[in-house]
């Protein structure tokens, strides 16, 4: 019984875990774009390859904290800066991810707070 119980948990927690890790990597981008950096740069700074810099920024790999630190540092970011508030752990990422390519570009050089502004009027436009 208890086994049930801990994968219905589960199972409620991966889509929070899945939205918590994209908008991380969306804060990211920003803040790396911010500080004029590459994912080639700020995975040299962190001591990471790019393309694991890329998977952060997409939210599909998983930051550990000792990272995380190493990231805001490379950025010039406050660390609270790269994490997601809990009322921002469910947004939807994905409604920009379908944009065209120069439009996403334009989206990721804004900071987390317009970011989520953006987000509420395009939700709320529906």
């Amino acid at each position: 019984m208890s086994s049930l119980l801990t994968m219905r948990r589960s199972a409620s927690i991966i889509p929070t875990l899945d939205s918590l890790y994209s908008e991380l990597g969306l804060r990211l981008r920003a803040a790396r774009s911010r500080a004029g950096l590459s994912q080639e740069a700020l995975a040299h700074r962190v001591g990471l390859r790019r393309t694991s810099i890329a998977n952060i920024e997409r939210g599909t790999q998983r930051v550990q904290i000792h990272t995380l630190y190493a990231l805001a540092e490379a950025t010039q970011t406050d660390i609270q800066e790269l994490l997601p508030s809990p009322e921002n752990a469910n947004s939807s990422p994905d409604l920009f991810r379908s944009l065209p390519s120069k439009d996403r570009k334009t989206i990721e050089a804004l900071t987390p707070a317009d970011l989520r502004t953006l987000e509420r009027a395009v939700t709320e436009g529906k």
